[in-house]
């Protein structure tokens, strides 16, 4: 077993879970992502949240599997399973940090991107719309990840315009480009290192 690749998984949902519970729901900060998309589909649909979560998330899970075979998807089990445990831990031992919005975001996108590179380096999603990113990514690959995924969320957010409001979405909208930047460096940076190694 590569306990390197699991390692890194739960470094980077310890940082994706530990920003999203104690930094921005405490914060009423919004990201995009499939539950913010589910929150807006079922205002549309009249059906519970939880019950498009659920859908969305094992239609991505089918999707990782399919476009992105075997490796990644037991990977994205085990951050599935990390992600749900480590939520779950944050959000009862009640610890929240409270600052200034604007740096609430920008603390937090950062801290996500960095545990979207550390499940992404280890070849695993966070069963969101990195499947996604990361499908179109194999197909096209001058596709840019981060910036990929960056689109696919402000797309989710103006979707859910009227449900979060302007004030929401603007700060939604500096989350997702930061957190789309701070991926994409450490992604530029990892590159580098790599070929640099190989050519020594």
């Amino acid at each position: 077993m590569n306990w390197r690749k699991y390692r890194d998984i739960l470094i980077g949902n310890l940082l994706i879970t530990f920003c999203y519970a104690c930094i921005t729901v405490p914060n009423h900060i919004i990201n995009g992502g499939v539950t913010s998309f589910s929150m807006v589909s079922a205002k549309l649909l009249d059906v519970p949240t939880v019950y498009l979560v659920n859908v969305v998330t094992l239609l991505l899970l089918g999707l990782c599997y399919i476009g992105l075979g075997k490796e990644y998807f037991f990977g994205t089990i085990f951050s599935c399973i990390c992600y749900l445990a480590l939520f779950n831990v944050f959000s009862k031992l009640g610890f929240t940090v409270h600052l200034p919005k604007l740096l609430s975001v920008l603390l937090s996108a950062a801290g996500v991107g960095a545990g979207y590179y550390m499940c992404l380096q280890a070849k695993a999603t966070t069963v969101g719309f990195d499947v996604l990113a990361l499908i179109l990514n194999k197909k096209w690959s001058k596709l840019n990840i981060a910036y990929t995924m960056g689109v696919i969320n402000l797309a989710v957010m103006l979707y859910g315009g009227f449900i979060f409001g302007v004030t929401a979405v603007i700060y939604g909208a500096v989350f997702v480009g930061v957190q789309s930047f701070t991926l994409n460096e450490l992604q530029k940076y990892a590159r580098k290192r790599s070929g640099a190694i190989a050519n020594t």
